[in-house]
């Protein structure tokens, strides 16, 4: 409000240049500075403004500011009241502030000095535990630019996506040689659906192994990503055996793997066998299961070694979500929750054309009549909450 009457008169400027200027101006932007000086005109005190004396009498408050108070304030209050001030009063950032020069120029976006407190205390780690401690919401949305940290939205976020899909389920994920270049991302997607889920979750090369520690937040996720690592040759059977030698029963295993299957893997009992044929194994003597394969494959129009043998087949209830090993785009991510959520190897303009053609061959009444029924069978709660930004 003090300093509506410079903005104005910087506006008036800027309108008066641009009207009588040889180019011609859209009316849009003249229409737009006008609104503001209108604006600017409703704010306006009758009487008050700031005088050099307010100015002045503010610039030497600034001056007592101590080293440890501008500290302080960078580090704990947002810097858009600073950059306001500034604006009216025009401070001098040496002369204003002696006892730390850096300060008006980091309020306007410039980075600390490396030997300053704040470098070394505002850090993502800072942040988190500001925002975990803060008990009032309205505090957390006031500082909110100032505390916005990735980890804990994508904390947020990964607890928010709930899916249907029988359960239990047991993820497998790839860390042989041949994933050499998509290891990280297959570990991160493998690790993520494992907490939609709350699936077990096994990795393999020529064995079996688990994760070196117990998952629970986003930074284990993105620790064990950076820390696996692809090595040795491609058993994905390994991934297989405890469960079926343990006669344990997981109703749907979704598979992360280049299908680059090379060699096999000892049951309990000492036989060799590779992934098609234990599988087949698990369905008929433990419980038939649903395979879902996440494959990293080089051409994405191709099917893969090992879906291709259960295509082959025609064994049902199993589906594939195809990445690109050259071109990994994880901006799939929410492609494969949907078609994991529909239980089908179809797209969704797939499913919507042949739900169009049984419209036209059955009725409309008839075909809705089969979904609800559908729904009531599989008695499984579609609840999915994914926001984005």
């Amino acid at each position: 409000m003090l300093n509506a009457g410079r903005r104005i008169r910087a506006f008036e400027k800027q309108h008066k240049r641009l009207k009588f200027s040889k180019t011609t101006t859209k009316a849009t932007k003249l229409g737009k500075i006008k609104n503001n000086i209108d604006n600017l005109n409703k704010l306006k005190p009758s009487t008050e403004s700031v005088s050099g004396a307010v100015s002045r009498h503010i610039q030497r408050w600034t001056r007592t500011l101590t080293q440890q108070e501008l500290e302080y304030f960078a580090l704990h209050v947002p810097t858009e009241s600073w950059k306001k001030l500034a604006d009216i009063v025009h401070f001098h950032p040496i002369k204003d502030f002696p006892s730390l020069p850096w300060f008006l120029p980091f309020c306007f976006g410039t980075s600390t000095l490396d030997e300053s407190i704040v470098s070394h205390h505002l850090n993502d780690e800072s942040k988190a535990r500001i925002a975990s401690y803060e008990d009032k919401l309205d505090t957390i949305i006031w500082y909110y630019e100032d505390l916005q940290y990735i980890k804990l939205d994508a904390e947020a976020q990964l607890h928010k996506i709930k899916l249907p899909l029988e359960s239990p389920v047991a993820v497998i994920g790839d860390a042989s040689g041949s994933m050499e270049v998509v290891i990280r991302t297959a570990t991160i997607l493998s690790l993520i659906l494992t907490a939609v889920y709350s699936a077990k979750l096994n990795l393999f090369n020529t064995d079996m192994f688990l994760p070196t520690f117990t998952l629970k937040t986003i930074e284990d996720v993105l620790t064990l990503a950076l820390t696996t690592k692809a090595t040795d040759r491609t058993a994905n059977v390994a991934g297989l055996v405890s469960y079926y030698d343990g006669k344990e029963v997981i109703k749907t295993f979704i598979i992360l793997t280049d299908e680059l299957e090379n060699t096999e893997t000892q049951l309990a009992d000492g036989t060799s066998i590779q992934f098609f044929d234990l599988f087949m194994k698990y369905r008929a003597e433990v419980y038939t299961a649903k395979l879902v394969f996440i494959s990293f494959i080089s051409n994405q129009h191709g099917q893969g070694q090992m879906s291709t043998e259960f295509q082959d087949a025609y064994v049902p209830d199993v589906i594939q979500f195809k990445f690109s090993r050259d071109r990994l785009d994880l901006t799939k991510l929410d492609n494969l929750l949907g078609l994991l959520s529909t239980g089908s190897s179809g797209t969704f303009y797939d499913q919507l054309e042949k739900l169009q053609n049984e419209f036209q061959e059955k009725g409309v009444e008839s075909v809705i009549t089969n979904l609800f029924n559908k729904q009531t069978e599989n008695s499984i709660p579609m609840e999915t909450e994914i926001t984005t930004k």
